[in-house]
C-alpha cells in the first residue's frame, strides 16, 4: 500500500488469522451458521483475512474481507458431510449385515427342519416298506407250513 502526501492512506493487508481467534471474535451471522450447523474448522487452520485501510492518517477506517472464510467454511460444510454420510452409510451396512446374517439364520433353521421332516418321511416310508416284507413274509411262511402239512398228510395218508 501507499500513504499521499494529503496524508491519505490505501494499505491493503494480508493476515493468516487463527480459526480460534475467529470463532472468539465471530457474532452474528458467521457465529449462527457456525453454530446452528455444527460445523467446525480445525482449530489449527488460519483464514487468510485481507484488511483494507483507507481514510487518513489522523481518521483512518479498516475493512476486513473474509471472503477467504467461505472457503473454509464450505470445506468444513463438505468435511461434515462426508462425515455424516460416511456415518450413514455405516450404519446402513451394519443394518444390512445383520439383516443378512438373520436371512441366512433363518434360512439354516428351514434347511434343518425340512431335512428333519424329509428323515421323518423317509423313516415312516422304510417302516412301512419293512412291515409290508414282514407281513408277506409272515404269509409266505404260513403258506409254506400248510403247504408242508398238506404234503405230510398226503405221504401219510398213502
Amino acid at each position: 500500500g501507499y500513504t499521499t502526501l494529503e496524508q491519505m492512506l490505501f494499505h491493503d493487508m494480508v493476515m493468516n488469522v487463527p480459526v480460534q481467534h475467529l470463532k472468539e471474535q465471530a457474532n452474528g451471522e458467521l457465529n449462527k451458521v457456525m453454530k446452528n450447523q455444527n460445523i467446525d474448522i480445525p482449530i489449527g487452520k488460519t483464514v487468510r483475512v485481507d484488511a483494507l485501510i483507507r481514510g487518513n492518517i489522523k481518521k483512518p477506517t479498516i475493512k476486513f474481507s473474509l471472503k477467504n472464510l467461505a472457503g473454509n467454511l464450505k470445506d468444513a460444510i463438505k468435511d461434515k458431510v462426508k462425515q455424516e454420510f460416511d456415518k450413514q452409510k455405516k450404519e446402513l451396512e451394519r443394518k444390512a449385515n445383520e439383516e443378512k446374517d438373520k436371512a441366512i439364520q433363518q434360512g439354516e433353521a428351514k434347511k434343518k427342519e425340512l431335512e428333519n421332516q424329509a428323515r421323518q418321511r423317509a423313516e415312516e416310508e422304510k417302516r412301512k416298506q419293512e412291515e409290508a416284507i414282514r407281513q408277506k413274509a409272515e404269509e409266505e411262511k404260513t403258506k409254506l407250513k400248510e403247504q408242508g402239512k398238506n404234503k405230510l398228510k398226503d405221504l401219510f395218508k398213502k
